[in-house]
């Protein structure tokens, strides 16, 4: 009889530990998504230019500080749009989400 109790009672005691006390899952991957208006931008991250160009979403292994520019063609023959070199921080499990507007040339 004592051992059914103790079974019952089990759940609610594990129910009403606090959650730090608990173990917690790790955080996700953390993400950069990157848009442009119009989309087809040629993306650089950290110098590099990324074969996906916008919009794009990419999973950061090591979440850390960033360094992120788009360059693309603006539509109806209005030329060329770049947004200068942003500087980010991804923490992990963190979405970091950037636009860059042709309309607005070098901001994003």
């Amino acid at each position: 009889m004592r051992l059914r109790v103790r079974l019952a009672l089990f759940p609610i005691a594990v129910l009403l530990l606090p959650a730090g006390l608990l173990p917690q899952m790790p955080p996700g991957p953390a993400r950069l998504v990157i848009s442009s208006t119009p989309t087809g931008a040629v993306i650089t991250i950290n110098n590099r230019p990324m074969q996906q160009t916008t919009d794009a979403t990419f999973n950061v292994s090591a979440p850390g500080t960033y360094q992120i520019s788009v360059a693309g063609q603006a539509p109806f023959g209005g030329g060329k749009f770049q947004c200068p070199t942003k500087t980010v921080h991804v923490d992990p499990g963190q979405t970091v989400t950037l636009h860059c507007n042709s309309t607005n040339p070098g901001q994003w």
